[in-house]
């Protein structure tokens, strides 16, 4: 039986490609989105990350080449502004904790719970890179170096290879 074209989504392509660009990204956090609101005159943009989380507020965008520079400035401004943020973390040596280890009042076991998620998730991406478990297991990585903080700062052990 023949569909019809009314039957047909014309997205159904379209949201496989976005599905492969979040599993490549690793983590929806990773992933930079601009939700625009089209109108005729003047669009309404505003930017979030994977999860919806707001990372610029609505501005306004107007519906001409000016406009759409105004829109890149924009979304180029936030990532840029998020890249800074984390070689800011990475050259100050602030550890990366979890979002879940991460508040004022997360308990050790909450803090550990989080961090062996995380190193679970880094360990399953870097061994399938040829040398990549070796790399990060060296502390002069920035991901064995925070393995390593992990181990001085909250006593947590996190395991070598998988």
């Amino acid at each position: 039986m023949k569909k019809s074209k009314a039957n047909q989504s014309v997205y159904r392509n379209q949201n496989s490609l976005i599905r492969a660009l979040f599993e490549r990204a690793g983590s929806a956090r990773k992933v930079l989105c601009v939700a625009l609101d089209y109108a005729k005159r003047k669009h309404v943009a505003l930017i979030c990350d994977g999860n919806g989380d707001v990372l610029k507020s609505s501005f306004p965008v107007e519906n001409n080449t000016a406009g759409i520079e105004h829109l890149i400035k924009g979304f180029s401004a936030t990532a840029r502004h998020n890249l800074r943020l984390a070689s800011a973390l990475v050259k100050n040596e602030i550890p990366y904790l979890a979002p879940e280890g991460r508040g004022r009042h997360a308990t050790p076991a909450q803090i550990e719970t989080a961090n062996q998620a995380t190193w679970a998730i880094l360990l399953k991406k870097w061994r399938t890179i040829s040398g990549g478990l070796d790399l990060i297991l060296d502390q002069a990585h920035p991901l064995g170096y925070w393995r390593k903080l992990m181990l001085e700062i909250h006593g947590i052990d996190l395991p070598g290879r998988p």
